[in-house]
């Protein structure tokens, strides 16, 4: 188990049930690779650290799994799920459309503190992208405000959930930020890019209104594209009367059905 966050696994006595304590514990011990993909769960280390019963451990490995976060294996038991690129990809694909939804839901209904919280994420994306430092701290602030601010609670979940298992997905997630680190090909700057389109959104320019934006498959059949200049007329030498434009052909005259006389 590695040493990547501060957060203690062992469970206080608060008025939160126990079990949705260990599953909480648990699961974000997974989302800061505490532990790694592929890392056997003893139930017996956990108890340990958890000071929890075996019972109560059983029940948070079954509920991770229905998560998709542990998988059971035969003949070795519980171990973090790996995620491959190729699932990555899918997961990154599916949260994208989830992210677009949030955004429209967030400009309808967030408060005016969750906007302005949602903007100062944002520069502290830019302020870590530009140090070159890793942007996942204030990524996951910026999504939480995201999803928070928008009150669906459903989209909230599950958007959580995807975030999770990303989460696992290879070392990409423990990396800065960059185009060769993400499996969705798609890169930082293009996920950053997607997030000043939401806050563009937020200030009421709408995401359809900025320049370009019938270029994107959201906006087209939406915003119609810049409109071709006129070619200038010909220029015209002092003295000289300007061209004459050629006049349009004339019609002829359509026959008449007639009766057809005999010779």
């Amino acid at each position: 188990m590695t040493e990547n966050s501060t957060r203690p696994l062992r469970v206080e006595r608060n008025p939160a049930p126990v079990r949705t304590q260990v599953i909480d514990n648990l699961r974000q011990a997974i989302v800061d690779r505490r532990f790694l993909p592929g890392q056997r769960l003893i139930e017996r280390e956990l108890v340990e650290l958890t000071g929890v019963s075996r019972t109560s451990i059983r029940e948070a490995l079954r509920e991770l799994t229905a998560e998709g976060l542990v998988t059971s294996v035969p003949n070795k038991g519980n171990v973090v799920t790996t995620v491959s690129a190729k699932e990555a990809a899918q997961l990154y694909e599916v949260r994208s459309a989830l992210e677009g939804l949030a955004g429209r839901i967030f400009v309808r209904n967030a408060s005016a503190k969750a906007r302005y919280d949602l903007a100062k994420a944002m520069q502290e994306i830019e302020r870590a992208a530009s140090a070159g430092v890793s942007i996942l701290e204030p990524k996951d602030r910026f999504y939480d405000i995201l999803f928070a601010g928008g009150g669906n609670d459903a989209l909230r979940l599950i958007a959580g959930s995807l975030h999770a298992r990303i989460s696992l997905a290879g070392p990409h997630r423990a990396e800065p930020h960059g185009a060769a680190r993400h499996p969705d090909g798609g890169g930082g700057e293009r996920r950053r890019r997607g997030r000043r389109g939401m806050l563009a959104a937020r200030r009421g320019g709408g995401p359809c209104r900025d320049r370009g934006a019938h270029q994107r498959p959201a906006c087209r059949g939406r915003v119609r594209p810049p409109a071709t200049p006129a070619a200038p007329a010909p220029a015209t030498q002092p003295g000289r009367p300007a061209p004459r434009r050629a006049a349009a052909p004339r019609s002829l005259p359509r026959a008449r059905p007639g009766r057809r006389r005999s010779p």
